[in-house]
């Protein structure tokens, strides 16, 4: 019955786009973060995300004129990084993998340039930062609630089949909706919502906890520390920070929390870490690739073909352990430099959000939630030191709210100064501006 009733919605909700396109947006983020599949315990026969996201992509054409791109640096970049990647797919040394993760990275870029068109007036945005938090935390929640009900002993992750199914990627998003929550606790007028926002916010740091990565707590570490430089109130923050780890730390049981301290003090002892060794093999292969094919690496899945058996006969294969070596394999320097450009974009507009929210020129809002968006990109990009996942479609799904935002200061920017203009030429008596005397 719930696989029914899902399928039905899964159906209606993307017809509905053509005359509200919005929701086919929300849908599509919806089904890849939420995973409503797994809630009744089946796969469907078919790809209803494939077939959401074609259907928004017909959506957006048909009502194109009242949605156009609004191209950015942001865009722009995406768009060249996206045909890069299509060159070195046709030079790919594993073909077969090569296309499959293509054809994934293509449907992320249509909905990133669907979203930053469509996803522009405050009330779309603030729907989306919604959709998002909702759908995350319908996992990191539980997986925090669960991680306390046992002490600390369970170790959490997304359902299966989904872009958070290992503890590492789970550890992403919850470093990644922490902010994004903390953004919804501090700019709702109702008090519940806003308790219940801090209250997902804690579970959510309880889940990231309760998945042991190392790398989403340096992530998370890294997170916060650059939420402490550039705040204001940081004896406020100070104080929350140290609540948020006493809360965390109450939750354990004492043999896990010891467990869990001596894994996380590893980080500094690397070099005497098994996994750590393995790491900077899998380092050292990736720059090997990228200096063999500097322009074009060697496609998607690169890591494939370096593989080999175990004593228990059991088949290993080296992941990259990195973002930034898996760009460098997977589609040399070339690739890096514009994974780390899209990245900088995103952050130096990010800064002129915020400094037009600061000299009045759009709402304030505007500019606190351009920087919870900054937090959760440190995090993504610290964690991906250790982590790879360089597509994380999260990540991405950020961008194209960032770029609907930023789209949306523009418009609000222009609307309030041809407003200004039009008042004092039309008001009778308006004073007239001063000029000076030389």
């Amino acid at each position: 019955m719930r696989y029914l009733f899902l399928t039905a919605v899964v159906a209606i909700l993307p017809i509905l786009s053509f005359w509200v396109p919005f929701v086919g947006i929300y849908t599509y983020y919806w089904m890849t973060f939420a995973v409503p599949f797994s809630l009744a315990f089946v796969t469907p026969p078919i790809s209803w995300l494939t077939i959401v996201t074609y259907l928004c992509l017909l959506s957006w054409i048909v009502q194109y004129a009242k949605n156009p791109i609004r191209l950015n640096r942001v865009l722009i970049t995406l768009i060249v990084f996206f045909g890069f990647i299509t060159m070195t797919t046709f030079l790919a040394v594993y073909q077969e993998t090569a296309w499959k993760r293509w054809d994934d990275f293509m449907k992320v870029v249509i909905i990133v340039i669907a979203t930053s068109s469509i996803i522009n007036t405050k009330t779309k945005i603030h729907g989306l930062v919604w959709v998002l938090v909702i759908s995350i935390g319908v996992h990191t929640v539980y997986g925090g609630i669960a991680g306390a009900l046992s002490g600390g002993a369970s170790t959490m992750r997304g359902p299966a089949g989904s872009p958070f199914d290992t503890e590492n990627p789970f550890a992403r998003i919850c470093i990644m909706g922490f902010p994004l929550m903390v953004y919804l606790a501090t700019q709702s007028s109702q008090k519940w919502v806003r308790s219940a926002n801090w209250f997902g916010a804690m579970a959510t740091v309880s889940g990231l906890i309760a998945t042991g990565s190392r790398g989403g707590f340096i992530g998370f570490g890294a997170m916060l520390g650059y939420a402490w430089l550039t705040t204001k109130h940081k004896v406020r923050n100070l104080i929350i920070f140290a609540i948020i780890a006493s809360t965390a730390g109450a939750i354990m049981n004492s043999d896990r929390l010891s467990t869990w301290i001596d894994r996380m003090s590893t980080i500094s002892e690397a070099s005497e870490e098994k996994t750590a060794q393995q790491r900077f093999k899998s380092w050292e292969y990736g720059f090997g690739v990228a200096k063999a094919s500097p322009i074009f690496g060697d496609g998607f899945g690169a890591y494939w073909g370096n593989r080999w058996r175990d004593d228990d006969g059991r088949i290993r294969k080296l992941e990259a352990h990195s973002n930034y070596f898996q760009m460098m394999a997977e589609h040399g320097f070339v690739g890096l430099f514009l994974y780390v450009l899209l990245g900088t974009f995103a952050f130096t507009m990010i800064s002129k959000i915020k400094g037009m929210a600061k000299r009045g020129e759009t709402e304030p809002w505007t500019g606190t939630l351009a920087q919870a968006l900054s937090y959760s990109f440190i995090g993504y990009f610290v964690g991906g030191l250790t982590i790879t996942h360089g597509f994380f479609e999260l990540y991405y799904a950020l961008l194209g709210l960032l770029s609907g935002l930023y789209s949306y200061c523009l418009h609000s920017t222009s609307t309030v100064s041809e407003f200004s203009a039009w008042h004092l030429r039309r008001r009778p008596g308006a004073p007239q501006p001063i000029r000076a005397v030389n």
